[in-house]
């Protein structure tokens, strides 16, 4: 997608047209994104460079197209491909934020845990706010890589943000929790905040809270109103009163177990959905209105604010500012900016708009760098969530569930739970907070394949669903989330995990019992080239180690994958009514009419409109993996599709192939002869 205009209408408001531009490297990869609104000057959101393998280096960011940027943001990694600096904390310079990872060092002696399997062991930032001081935590982690501690330090003050410990239950339900912070209103006096004891249903062994006493007896961090019961919960398993926020009457939600009346303070707040369950509306009796239409926020009638890919734009009078914002290595929102005289330069005294800097599960720091210079946004925070504070209510609101910051837990069930009995439903990210992301579920599918020696006799239907963090992925050699992985959802492709069972017992090779089959791992355009674009069922185009026949009975595991499956489909059909030889789905002349199919599908889907002929798929919502999934397609198939052109406009058919008519189609297409190459190569 290289340009994209949006309209957007309200009653009573004025029309906001907003035009956004792409540009891409020779591999595909964003290299920039522009914005323009009603026609005014040009804003250059974000220009990125990659390294040779494919890692975002440097990020600039900001200002119109004849200014400098106002932020250059740069990125180090280790030799296993990990994130260890955002900038350089050591200096600074210009840059507003900064900050570094360990994962295998104890720089300070605090006994944190050192790791290898790509979890965190101690982080070290700075900014230059008011308090420019080097702050840092130090992580402690049992056997599963639950977070047990957090040691802060930094700016003189040892101790005075610290997670002192977090103990759990066989489940992973959290039993204690205590907490270091702020014990006055004005957050100026520190001590002991929350000193937590966890009560749970079932005498104990089930999983639903039921209480919780802070033995503290200070009501900042966690307040406890000391009821015998703090806790009840529907049939569904959803929270319905919650005594310690004075939610004393019963919460209401809807049949997607999202929470549509949450009576308060004496107060109230409704929300209201889509028949997906996307957030429309909220409603604070004697408070806001606040409307969501994508990417355009109303309150009380008026547009807040309208969100771009490195923050959101406010109204400004008749135009707009744009503020942008450092987001740390699981998306917290950490600091905002914005060029508020205009002068493409970031005065670090008056331009900081907000800092945050957060606890272990979410909770935000109180006494330091906590000025606001503007308007409060809530929107996208602790990772990219909105915090909900009306009514004194703070908790912070995922696609699916919510969850207390404070309490370090959700208030509903997982919509998984049936295929993760060995946690609790309630736990928030397994208890491993710090480099993992709150997936929201429906992320991965295994299936089960019965063998017969090398034969393939059967598979299975795909019915277990999984979730998997970056690290793990890692871990197995696999490609998370980034601009190479433009099919998987991990190591298994496009979200399959393929495992074999033998009935021969004692045959031993590629499918003895108990296999289970890793894609390619994708760490560059080439390797990325030749895996991606194309449906993972069993005896997919590209699918030579298995050396089934086709087998489409999987349901795709969502829209790009739905889009894939039908071009696969499409690419059988063809060759089945083919006269003549075949060849490969590389040059395969037949399936020219495939390929247009496909690339109008992603056209359609991606500009928003209904793709027709294609099968439902298993997740209907979007993702991050999803829309790189589809651009990838989009590449390949698109190079696919110019060059099966050019052989039927030159008169070229099946008996011959890219091998000998390569340099042919470099002279009169040299860069979709290039992605063709890098995928013929990839797949020889």
């Amino acid at each position: 997608m290289e340009e994209t205009t949006s309209t957007h209408s309200k009653t009573g408001q004025s029309t906001i047209t907003s035009v956004d531009k792409f540009t891409y490297n020779q591999v595909g990869a964003l290299s920039q994104a522009t914005n323009q609104i009603n026609g005014g000057a040009t804003e250059v959101i974000a220009q990125n460079i990659y390294n040779d393998i494919g890692q975002l280096i440097e990020k600039s960011i900001g200002g119109k197209t004849n200014q400098n940027r106002l932020q250059d943001i740069n990125y180090i990694y280790n030799v296993r491909g990990w994130l260890t600096d955002i900038n350089n904390p050591d200096n600074k310079g210009s840059d507003l934020f900064a900050m570094r990872l360990y994962y295998d060092r104890d720089t300070h002696s605090t006994n944190a845990t050192p790791l290898y399997n790509g979890n965190i062991s101690q982080v070290m930032w700075s900014t230059k706010n008011t308090n420019s001081s080097k702050f840092y935590y130090f992580y402690h982690y049992d056997h599963l890589n639950r977070i047990t501690k957090a040691q802060f330090a930094g700016g003189g003050w040892w101790d005075r943000y610290s997670l002192k410990k977090v103990e759990y239950d066989k489940n992973g339900n959290i039993t204690k929790l205590e907490r270091k912070g702020w014990t006055n209103s004005a957050a100026t006096s520190f001590g002991t905040m929350d000193n937590l004891v966890y009560t749970y249903s079932g005498s104990g062994i089930g999983n639903q809270l039921i209480k919780v006493q802070d033995n503290s007896n200070i009501n900042f961090g966690f307040k406890d109103v000391n009821q015998t019961t703090d806790y009840t919960y529907d049939s569904n398993g959803n929270m319905t009163r919650d005594y310690n926020k004075a939610i004393n009457t019963n919460m209401t939600y809807n049949h997607l177990n999202l929470p549509t009346y949450i009576p308060i303070n004496g107060g109230s707040i409704s929300y209201y959905y889509d028949a997906a369950g996307v957030k429309q509306k909220k409603v604070v009796s004697g408070g806001a209105t606040t409307e969501y239409a994508g990417s355009f926020i109303y309150k009380n009638g008026s547009l807040e604010h309208l969100n771009h890919p490195e923050g959101y734009l406010e109204p400004d009078g008749n135009s707009f500012r744009y503020i942008y914002q450092y987001r740390d290595q699981i998306n917290n929102l950490r600091l905002a900016y914005s060029d508020l005289d205009g002068n493409s330069v970031i005065d670090h005294s008056s331009e900081i708009l907000i800092e945050k800097n957060y606890y272990p599960f979410g909770l935000e720091h109180m006494g330091y760098n906590s000025t606001i210079n503007g308007v409060v946004n809530n929107y996208k925070q602790y990772q990219g969530q909105e915090f909900i504070e009306d009514l004194e209510l703070n908790i912070h609101e995922w696609k699916f569930r919510i969850s207390d910051p404070t309490l370090g837990r959700f208030w509903s069930v997982d919509p998984l739970a049936e295929d993760y009995r060995f946690q609790s439903p309630y736990n928030f990210s397994e208890n491993r907070v710090i480099d993992g992301f709150e997936l929201e579920g429906l992320e991965y599918v295994t299936v089960h394949h019965i063998m017969n020696g090398g034969t393939h006799i059967t598979t299975l239907p795909a019915t277990e669903y999984y979730k998997m963090t970056d690290s793990e992925i890692n871990e197995k050699n696999g490609t998370p989330a980034g601009n190479y992985n433009a099919a998987s959802y991990g190591p298994e492709g496009k979200g399959v995990k393929h495992v074999y069972h033998n009935r021969d017992g004692s045959y031993t090779g590629p499918y003895e019992d108990g296999t289970v089959r890793w894609d390619n791992r994708r760490i560059n355009f080439q390797t990325a080239a030749g895996n991606h674009g194309l449906y993972s069922g069993a005896g997919s185009i590209t699918n030579y180690r298995g050396g089934q026949d086709y087998n489409f009975d999987f349901q795709p595991i969502d829209w790009s994958d739905a889009i894939a499956k039908r071009h696969d489909e499409d690419y059988e059909t063809a060759r089945a009514n083919a006269d003549g030889p075949g060849a490969s789905y590389i040059d395969d002349v037949n399936t020219y009419q495939a390929d247009l199919d496909m690339i109008e599908r992603l056209n359609t889907f991606t500009s928003g409109g209904k793709v027709e002929g294609i099968e439902t798929p298993y997740r209907k919502t979007s993702s991050r993996e999803m829309e790189l999934s589809l651009k990838g397609q989009k590449i390949v198939i698109s190079a696919l599709a110019a060059y099966k052109k050019w052989k039927i406009d030159n008169n070229y058919g099946n008996d011959t192939s890219f091998e000998t008519l390569g340099q042919k189609f470099y002279k009169d297409d040299f860069l979709n002869a290039l992605i063709i190459s890098i995928i013929y190569s990839s797949n020889e």
